[in-house]
């Protein structure tokens, strides 16, 4: 169908081409001779797209429109906006002329255009061709003369496909629903909500006013009223028939209700308005979905307590705890203490809105010795070393000669202060072990606390670092 439709289009478009001897007539959408781009269709070969007809949709090959400057497969489209429509009182409406590919305006549009209404009592413009100074778009006026929802439509005098279509309401009562409320938690006595009527239309309401307002089964009314309402708390109705202008809105009603304790997560108000002469039933509804929190009574529980682990320093230590947290005990996160130095706990999964398990892993980590650069040996023996060093002196001097041995007591003295520094020095006393970086090995009582919102629960398990 895309090759077909690539055919069929430029025998429409230049059905003489075979006939043609030069560049000019009888072509008709041709482009060339330089560049030689070909037939309209041979400008957009193989860009091929899905278009509809009724509820069948085919695959066809874009053509190239000179109007929209591009390879379309629809023809321009026609967008009408308009001001604020009051009854039999002129406004205006612009018409602008845009490509179906997007919002561009199509500059070189010179079309004559033709106007309907819905409305048979409409003034509408005359027809109009478009001049090189609208660029596209065009100003018009029109008179609405009657109420409800009314559309305008237009179209393209010459050419089947260009037509646009605008809806509006003409003045009407427009009545308008709107329901406020917050959260609420379960069990809660004394919420409210308010139900808002306003007339967004222009014209006055006339007649009776009717307010219906429904609420699921976990809520239970206690009170119904509001400044001009006439209001039956069985019914869950209020009427009044006083006049509601245009942009006007009555007092708010104002329901009083309990919330059941086993209410579920979410509750859902309604309220409806009815009668006024009212012409617009798409806004006469309103609905509010209101979140139901629940209220914490219970804290959780420990349904499980693992064994003892014992592992060696640098291992992880697994722990698996059963936890309860039913209805009332609400999202439970975890803790732990009692740990050794250089050891620290998770916890998987890191919290628990339901009963389950939880996982404590502890990780404990490896020992390993520091040295310092230098080091007292801690054995020296001050006395020893002071015999050594004179029995040492003694040989030295018998060895001198009677001259030199004259300074045998010079000599004495300073060999004995310079024994008594090596003895200061590193005399005495025993230096200390070296530290240890790690997990210390031991038994240690390890708190497990699982905590709710409305308390925690605690157990004790041991762990035993070898």
């Amino acid at each position: 169908s895309a090759v077909s439709s690539h055919e069929m289009s430029e025998a429409i478009t230049n059905s003489e081409a075979g006939s043609a001897n030069v560049f000019g007539p009888p072509l008709a959408w041709y482009d060339g001779p330089t560049p030689n781009l070909g037939e309209v269709a041979d400008l957009c070969n193989g860009q091929d797209v899905t278009v509809s007809a009724g509820a069948n949709s085919y695959s066809v090959q874009q053509d190239f429109s000179n109007l929209q400057g591009d390879c379309v497969s629809a023809p321009p489209v026609f967008r009408m906006s308009a001001g604020a429509a009051t009854l039999s009182t002129p406004f205006n409406l612009t018409l602008r002329v845009q490509s179906s590919t997007g919002p561009t305006l199509l500059t070189g549009y010179s079309g004559t255009v033709h106007f309907t209404s819905s409305d048979a009592q409409a003034v509408l413009p005359a027809d109009y061709t478009f001049v090189a100074a609208d660029g596209g778009s065009h100003v018009f006026s029109v008179t609405m003369n009657s109420t409800g929802s009314q559309t305008i439509n237009v179209v393209d005098t010459h050419s089947s496909g260009f037509n646009g279509s605008l809806s509006l309401f003409a003045p009407i009562v427009d009545l308008q629903a709107a329901v406020a409320g917050g959260a609420l938690s379960q069990g809660q006595t004394g919420a409210s909500y308010t139900t808002s009527i306003a007339n967004v239309g222009t014209v006055a309401s006339s007649g009776l006013v009717t307010v219906n307002i429904t609420v699921g089964s976990e809520l239970t009314p206690t009170a119904l009223s509001g400044t001009g309402w006439t209001c039956v708390l069985a019914t869950l109705s209020c009427t009044r028939s006083d006049v509601l202008g245009g942009g006007l809105a009555y007092p708010d009603i104002t329901l009083v209700f309990n919330v059941a304790a086993n209410a579920p997560a979410f509750t859902t108000l309604t309220a409806t308005v009815s009668g006024g002469s009212d012409a617009n039933s798409a806004n006469n509804s309103d609905s509010i979905k209101t979140t139901v929190n629940p209220v914490f009574t219970a804290p959780p529980t420990i349904t499980a307590t693992p064994p003892d682990v014992t592992v060696t320093a640098g291992q992880p230590a697994p722990y698996v705890f059963g936890i309860g947290a039913g209805t009332g005990v609400g999202t439970v996160t975890f803790s732990c203490s009692g740990l050794p130095t250089t050891a620290f706990c998770s916890f998987s999964p890191t919290s628990l809105a339901t009963s389950g398990n939880v996982t404590m892993t502890i990780t404990t980590t490896a020992r390993s010795s520091t040295f310092g650069i230098f080091s007292d040996p801690g054995n020296r023996n001050p006395l020893l070393i002071l015999l050594l060093s004179l029995a040492a002196f003694i040989t030295f001097s018998l060895g001198l000669t009677p001259r030199r041995r004259r300074l045998v007591p010079a000599l004495g003295i300073t060999g004995v202060l310079f024994v008594g520094m090596l003895v200061g020095c590193g005399g005495g006393g025993s230096s200390a072990p070296p530290p240890i970086i790690g997990t210390q090995a031991g038994t240690f009582p390890i708190t497990f606390t699982a905590t709710g919102p409305a308390g925690a629960a605690s157990k004790t398990v041991n762990l035993i670092v070898r």
